[in-house]
């Protein structure tokens, strides 16, 4: 009947289940939690701001079927990546055949074979689980506001949304 509050501080931004384990990933406004399933939060990682590490309005974040946690950086086309058993830090890159941009990548969310699926206004990427590279799966279209909204199914298909048309991927 009440909530309770198990991230201490910061606006909540962003969550994920954790497809490895029983837990849950949070990124606040400064930090990244792990919720154990007792509701336990430790603070996983700060968000590095000055590195565009952080999560915003027009970013989001997810956990890969790997246990990795993405989280879409701020400004240009960024996909950090935190990996919980080395405690580090990384970057995704950008498949090469798109050219880079300044505008923010930006719905997130884990496919339904545990891959992670996140779009710019023009181009869907795919990260597979393990890899270090986004690979660009679709053009969404000839305009910006054609940004995907992307969602998993228990169908087993994964769904993006380019301004009114739905494509299953």
């Amino acid at each position: 009947s009440a909530w309770d509050v198990v991230v201490p501080g910061g606006d909540v931004m962003a969550a994920d289940s954790d497809p490895t384990s029983d837990a849950m990933w949070v990124a606040t406004n400064s930090a990244l939690y792990r919720v154990a399933a007792d509701g336990t939060a430790t603070k996983a990682s700060d968000l590095d701001v000055a590195k565009g590490i952080r999560v915003g309005q027009t970013g989001g974040m997810a956990v890969g079927g790997d246990g990795r946690v993405f989280v879409v950086g701020v400004g240009f086309a960024t996909l950090h990546v935190f990996t919980p058993s080395t405690n580090t830090w990384g970057k995704i890159d950008l498949d090469p055949q798109v050219a880079p941009t300044s505008v923010a990548l930006s719905r997130i969310t884990r496919g339904p074979s545990g891959d992670i699926w996140t779009g710019l206004p023009l181009n869907l990427f795919r990260v597979a689980k393990g890899a270090s590279t986004a690979t660009m799966v679709a053009v969404c279209g000839g305009k910006a506001e054609n940004c995907p909204t992307l969602s998993r199914s228990t169908d087993g298909k994964f769904y993006g949304e380019v301004k009114i048309d739905i494509t299953n991927y």
